[in-house]
């Protein structure tokens, strides 16, 4: 028999083909590996849309709870003026009602002084009768007393006049007949 030469594979063993990892086993890493990425980049992006989401949930709740403020605010300012018209308005019928009682209190004192001054002429005016009458009475009077002397001086001279024949006591017709008014002027008094 002859000797094996080197280099030469004994009989019935088989040479390997490769040393390295198989070609099967790099492709399924390969590809776990892309899968894992991908895996990685959905979560990424889910957890951004999750917070996007969460922003967007955090800013109609900001937006709603100014909407309210402001809903409050103007309701606020609403009723703020209404209740400053409520009280202008009950301001200003106060002050007319005042006014008008002033007014009143005049209109009263106005009619009480006319009242007054209607009596105090109603007055003047009796008085003013009553002094006219006064007058006409004393007038009347003094023409009756003037009347009554001129008839008692003709009645004393008529009485006189007989007498015109007798002796003379020294007194002439004109000065007998001055004292005879004289007495009769006294009388009167």
């Amino acid at each position: 028999k002859s000797a094996p030469t080197a280099g030469s594979v004994p009989a019935g063993k088989a040479t390997p083909t490769s040393t390295g990892p198989k070609a099967s086993d790099t492709q399924a890493a390969a590809t776990k590996r892309k899968a894992e990425e991908e895996q990685k980049v959905a979560s990424a992006k889910k957890a951004d849309e999750e917070m996007a989401a969460a922003a967007a949930k955090m800013k109609a709740q900001e937006q709603e709870k100014v909407r309210k403020a402001e809903e409050e605010a103007a309701s606020k300012k609403v009723a703020e003026e209404a209740a400053g018209a409520k009280a202008a308005e009950a301001a200003a019928a106060a002050q007319r009602a005042v006014e008008e009682e002033e007014e009143a209190k005049k209109a009263d004192a106005a009619r009480v002084a006319a009242a007054e001054a209607a009596v105090e002429a109603q007055k003047a005016s009796a008085e003013a009768i009553l002094k006219e009458e006064a007058a006409a009475a004393a007038r009347a009077a003094v023409k009756m007393v003037g009347v009554s002397a001129a008839r008692e001086r003709e009645e004393v001279a008529a009485k006189e006049e007989p007498r015109a024949s007798e002796p003379s006591t020294g007194l002439s017709k004109k000065a007998v007949r001055k004292e005879q008014y004289d007495t009769a002027e006294s009388r009167l008094a």
